[in-house]
């Protein structure tokens, strides 16, 4: 295997024959999606399982088969597919053990050759595909070594061979092309090759399909390689035909929500985005012929939660059992939705071209055929379609490439298959014609990123195009900003389209994009001030009014009703970011502001309280669009030549603390809710006292506390703060201190006086962190030396009693214990505020 990997990777050819970007137009294939499906024992599952393919429109379906299934409810679910006309990939499982014993024990290999034969005796004229090899390069998996598998490759290759059929192999699983090359390589010397290539190609290791993986170099050399999913599904396309088997299918992929929980808090709305996102780029990549999702069914994968906390000893990856738990329990994810969409839109689309935009945002253009679906709310339930019986009979194993091979090939445009499928799909002929050369967009930005709607296409083009959401809902008008769940624009035939320029992201700001949730940019040539930046709007209506933001920014804190705030109990620490005097704060936002005079007069009205008036200005004042609302105000002051100085190549303090704040949501960690971030751009030199200061504007986050409270108490010898004791406070802290190191957060700024705490109506303690600006954000987690710098911080008002307490409750999540050597970052952080605070005395 080594040496046909190594005459491989040895050519150039690879290099030449990939790129991370779709570089021509490709066919999709009208049969493109598949879905990984299994039953259970209880025979109302065959009934659910063919309802949900159908509600999908999914005709093509892998089913995993092994030993103990024979007479069982996996051969009776097997025989419903067949009867129902659906196009089956019969997936051959050795069992593990028997995988194990194959070369030891003759009498394994011939269990499995009499298994194979029996199975394509059976089943191998009625299927549309036979597979063989389940995670060949994962032995604690599939039990195979690399000459075990060989011999059950050789076995069932020279079963299929006698009785002129085809099988697709070797199912390589995740991306580790050395395998491939290979096993390729390997079967092509022993003329034992398959007739379809496939592969487990997932990229969820690099947490977003259009990153480049960091596995294989590592995180500095990942763009020096760029091996994203397009230029993957390219490499093993081009491994295949270097071996003499150029169609590549992609038999098993999906997204592990436990996976995406390492980092991210919004997990099933995550997954719906990347398998929305993944969809698009493999069609348009040109180089798979079909993908299989999977399992439908699954606790941690599946597009339906089977509502149980079980997980199968062996991946579903490997062997999809079964679906396991109650049909009553079982709901549809956001993925199911999604996948329903992609399916309908995408499946035998012609993709064209990638629009050029820079790094950070997609747009792939797609052009409908006759055989594409009608978007969801017009689709008509996908009806049976030919059955692989009528596949012609081939006599050469050549033979039988060749035709596996044009049987995976796009059907063309007007021929008999595509025509047939579009005559039993009951879709009305007119709604055919009028999808026939309409133009389709998917776009979309990389985690975190945004694009303005109006900075993409010109807003008269937007208003004639439909506009879908990720879920097929049609949306009244294109959002404000793209973000990173996929839109779909549906241009029809005929209407003039974008055919040149760049679209780039806004570059600089970070987004944290929830259900609901819309930002806009503030534009500096809209306002006096010449202030520029983006803020959070609601769906379809404002939720803040942006106009009345600026005012605020243009009176400053010298606006009526301003007074100096008194320490209390609520909020003994002057330097707060986001503090509310007043604990009552109803939700919600009533509609915007009005304008001209009444507006005025709600600003001069207003009720603001100043809460810190030092390097920076931060004020609490009520919202002008509702006056019970209460937002903070952060001015940072204009900075001196020699703080620019240090501070050269640094973002502006406002957008670091509207960022900081973003990436904290995005990551399920709390912070009050960003509403605005200005910062001056190119003004008039009259307006250059008000540009020269930078404004961050967030939701008041209130009635809370501060952990320097619940802290300066128990050191002062209370056993109990708020009605929690002394240990109820340390383990929810911690908990929460570790969820935000292990997601990647290295705070800098955790003093006890930033971390906010509240109870919620349950009786829970929600935490908040304020002074976002200094947070650096990691895709891993972090080791011992940035936790401790944030631990010295957060614990310096305790005494050492409690403090070691609080330490060892937070290193007991890891597995450590509090060693002597770890209280130095204490000893230092105690002793820099003692020199800190003697030299204030000094000075004064």
């Amino acid at each position: 295997m080594a040496g046909h990997t190594l005459a491989y990777f040895g050519r150039s050819r690879w290099r030449r024959s990939t790129s991370p970007l779709p570089r021509k137009a490709a066919q999709v294939p009208t049969d493109f999606f598949g879905l990984c499906v299994a039953n259970a024992p209880d025979p109302a599952c065959d009934d659910y399982v063919i309802a949900r393919l159908n509600e999908l429109g999914i005709r093509h379906a892998r089913l995993d088969f092994t030993y103990g299934d024979r007479d069982a409810f996996t051969e009776r679910f097997l025989a419903r597919l067949l009867t129902d006309r659906f196009r089956v990939c019969l997936h051959l499982v050795q069992p593990r053990e028997e995988a194990h014993t194959m070369l030891r024990h003759p009498e394994a290999a011939e269990r499995w050759r009499a298994f194979v034969g029996d199975m394509l005796d059976r089943y191998g004229s009625r299927v549309e595909l036979i597979e063989i090899g389940a995670t060949c390069n994962r032995r604690k998996w599939s039990g195979y070594s690399p000459a075990a598998f060989f011999v059950a490759w050789q076995i069932a290759w020279e079963e299929a061979r006698g009785r002129n059929l085809a099988i697709a192999g070797p199912n390589v699983t995740d991306f580790e092309p050395a395998y491939n090359a290979g096993w390729l390589g390997e079967f092509r010397r022993s003329r034992v090759l398959p007739s379809v290539h496939t592969d487990n190609l997932f990229v969820e290791r690099a947490t977003e399909p259009e990153a480049f993986d960091h596995k294989i170099a590592g995180q500095r050399l990942a763009s020096l390689f760029r091996f994203n999913l397009v230029r993957k599904a390219q490499l093993l396309q081009d491994i295949g035909a270097w071996a003499g088997v150029p169609t590549l299918m992609c038999a098993h992929v999906t997204w592990s929500l436990r996976r995406i929980a390492r980092f991210l808090e919004d997990v099933e709305e995550k997954q719906a985005d990347y398998l929305g996102r993944y969809a698009c780029l493999a069609a348009a990549s040109g180089a798979l012929t079909r993908v299989y999702w999977g399992p439908l069914i699954g606790q941690r994968e599946g597009l339906i939660d089977d509502g149980t906390l079980e997980y199968p000893e062996l991946p579903h990856v490997t062997y999809y059992e079964q679906a396991r738990g109650e049909i009553k329990d079982y709901r549809l994810r956001p993925a199911f939705r999604t996948f329903q969409t992609v399916n309908r839109l995408l499946a035998g689309a012609t993709f064209q071209r990638r629009l050029a935009t820079d790094a950070g945002l997609e747009i792939l253009e797609f052009v409908l055929n006759a055989e594409c679906q009608a978007p969801p709310e017009r689709y008509a339930q996908a009806s049976r379609m030919q059955n692989a019986e009528e596949k012609s009979q081939r006599s050469e194993v050549s033979g039988q490439r060749s035709a596996i091979s044009q049987k995976f090939a796009p059907p063309l445009a007007g021929s008999a298959i595509s025509n047939s499928a579009n005559a039993e799909s009951g879709m009305k002929n007119e709604e055919q014609r009028t999808r026939n050369g309409a133009i389709l967009h998917a776009v979309w930005t990389t985690d975190g990123n945004g694009a303005s709607a109006d900075a993409c296409y010109p807003p008269e083009l937007l208003a004639q195009a439909e506009i879908y959401a990720r879920d097929g809902q049609r949306l009244e008008r294109a959002p404000r900003m793209f973000s990173e769940s996929p839109v779909f624009i549906l241009w029809p035939s005929g209407v003039c389209h974008p055919s040149s320029g760049v679209c780039l992201p806004i570059p600089g700001y970070r987004f944290a994009h929830r259900p609901g949730w819309d930002f806009d940019i503030v534009r500096v040539g809209t306002n006096a001030l010449g202030l520029g930046g983006v803020y959070l709007t609601g769906d379809g209506g404002e939720r803040v009014d942006i106009q009345a933001l600026l005012e605020l920014a243009g009176h400053g804190k010298a606006g009526g009703g301003e007074e100096k705030q008194t320490p209390n109990a609520q909020h003994p620490t002057p330097n707060a970011q986001c503090r509310m005097p007043d604990p009552a704060s109803p939700g919600g936002y009533a509609g915007q502001a009005p304008d001209g005079e009444i507006l005025q007069s709600k600003i001069e009205n207003r009720k603001s309280k100043i809460l810190r008036d030092s390097r920076n200005v931060v004020w609490s004042v009520s919202a002008p669009w509702d006056i019970a609302r209460t937002i903070v105000i952060k001015e940072f002051k204009p900075r001196s030549v020699f703080r620019r100085l240090l501070d050269y190549g640094k973002p502006d303090k406002a957008l670091r603390s509207w960022n900081g704040a973003q990436e904290l949501l995005r990551r399920g960690l709390q912070t009050p809710t960003p509403l605005a971030c200005l910062i001056p751009g190119k003004t008039a030199p009259g307006n250059a006292k008000y540009c020269a200061a930078s404004y961050y504007i967030c939701e008041a986050f209130a009635p809370a506390w501060s952990a320097r409270d619940a802290f300066n108490a128990f050191s002062a010898g209370a056993t109990e703060f708020q009605g929690q004791t002394a240990n109820t406070w340390y383990g929810a802290i911690a908990v929460f201190l570790q969820k935000l190191h292990t997601r990647g957060v290295y705070f800098r700024d955790l003093s006890a006086g930033n971390l906010l705490v509240r109870q919620s109506p349950a009786g829970e303690l929600e935490f908040a962190l304020i002074d976002t600006a200094r947070a650096r954000f990691y895709p891993y987690s972090l080791n011992l030396r940035p936790r401790l710098c944030d631990l010295m911080r957060i614990c310096h008002p305790l005494n050492w009693p409690n403090r070691r307490i609080f330490v060892e409750q937070y290193l007991a999540h890891n597995g450590r214990r509090f060693s002597w050597w770890m209280k130095i970052p204490f000893w230092y952080y105690d002793g820099k505020h003692r020199a800190k605070n003697a030299l204030k005395k000094i000075r004064l």
